[in-house]
């Protein structure tokens, strides 16, 4: 069954159907739950667990905390079973912002950020290679020797990662990079030839990998290749209005193939959460100015997150006041939210993981009570 699918021109005032307006047959089905919320843990993070599909099972991350003191806890989730939580040997002192990637035979490359023990009041990046059955392969391995203050992650399509971090002095911050190989070994950091904060990868139908980050009130995109910026950085927009006392709580790219998707996710100084949206052609020079992203009711969306892979259409995790919704992207255009769950009471954006059968995972953290609870769901599109 079709259900209806209204578009929203993002880079048009005036949107005339035709070459404008997807095809019907790229309009998907509303997505259909598989199954019941599973909870992974619960623990007092407000990030989703990091996780990483490994073939038919699911490799899950967290950060735990109890009597024990803080570490990072991890668990195998197969379709008929799941198996018991752990916790990994890696020691911690406040670790957060974790983040996983595939790498080969199942395993995972982990990354997180934590105190550096020589400078605690400022977060370093760190690495560990974890393998299918959850042993510590490798790590933890120290990527950056400057305080880190945002980073952004990518595989690099053969079992390694490419990590770009934003990083140095904090009022003049420059961005840098490092690929991490498929046994988790870091290679050689080196200097991105640009300035800036926020960096989020993504890439194109082409397979070029893209990066945009933000400097000087503006979006910034560059080819990224090698570790290095391939040709002149693009300022495509200007950047959204962040005053005194607003927070940026994360930054995130998506990809159709032939279009970006460029996520803010914004905390306000008067506690209300927005979510702001720039689209654009690859192959464009410059974008439209970021809008705020509504609902079809005109209800301010609070968090969204692309899927981290290009799509088309690219599934898109949003939430506002009725709840957690999927959207789909098409040729730049955005379809109105499928509803998945009722009111949820998030503080951090869901994570969207898709898996080789083309079910979506669906992965957040609700907040409950003193901690939250880190759940699971799967979704057929």
């Amino acid at each position: 069954m079709k259900f209806p699918f209204r578009l929203t021109a993002v880079l048009l005032v005036t949107l005339v159907c035709g070459a404008a307006c997807a095809p019907d047959d790229a309009i998907p089905d509303a997505p259909v739950v598989r199954g019941s919320t599973l909870t992974l843990a619960q623990t007092p993070q407000t990030d989703p667990p990091a996780l990483v599909v490994s073939g038919d099972h699911v490799l899950a991350f967290w950060i735990g905390s109890d009597e024990r003191g803080v570490h990072q806890d991890a668990r195998i989730v197969r379709r008929e079973a799941v198996e018991p939580a752990l916790t990994l040997p890696l020691p911690p002192v406040h670790p957060f912002a974790q983040t996983a990637v595939n790498s080969t035979d199942g395993a995972a490359l982990l990354f997180w950020l934590d105190e550096n023990p020589d400078t605690p009041e400022r977060a370093a990046l760190f690495a560990a290679r974890i393998g299918a059955d959850l042993r510590v392969e490798r790590g933890p391995v120290p990527l950056s020797d400057t305080p880190v203050y945002d980073y952004t992650a990518q595989t690099d399509g053969e079992g390694g990662a490419w990590i770009v971090w934003s990083g140095g002095a904090a009022a003049e911050p420059m961005l840098y990079a490092r690929q991490i190989d498929r046994e988790g070994r870091p290679l050689e950091p080196g200097r991105i030839g640009a300035d800036g904060t926020a960096p989020a990868l993504t890439y194109d139908a082409q397979g070029r990998r893209w990066l945009f980050w933000l400097a000087n009130g503006q979006v910034w995109r560059g080819a990224f290749a090698e570790g290095q910026i391939d040709g002149e950085p693009e300022a495509l927009t200007a950047a959204i209005q962040m005053d005194p006392g607003d927070r940026l709580t994360g930054l995130t790219a998506g990809s159709d193939g032939l279009f970006g998707y460029v996520f803010w996710n914004v905390a306000r100084r008067e506690g209300a959460n927005e979510t702001w949206l720039v689209v654009g052609s690859f192959n464009d020079p410059y974008w439209a100015q970021p809008r705020l992203l509504t609902n079809s009711a005109g209800a301010p969306t609070r968090f969204a997150t692309p899927l981290d892979q290009p799509a088309s259409p690219l599934p898109i995790a949003v939430v506002d006041a009725d709840g957690i919704a999927l959207r789909f992207g098409i040729d730049g255009l955005l379809g109105e939210p499928y509803p998945v769950l009722s009111p949820a009471d998030l503080l951090r954006a869901p994570l969207l993981k898709a898996q080789p059968d083309g079910e979506l995972l669906l992965a957040w953290a609700a907040p409950s009570g003193e901690t939250a609870s880190l759940n699971l769901l799967r979704l057929s599109r």
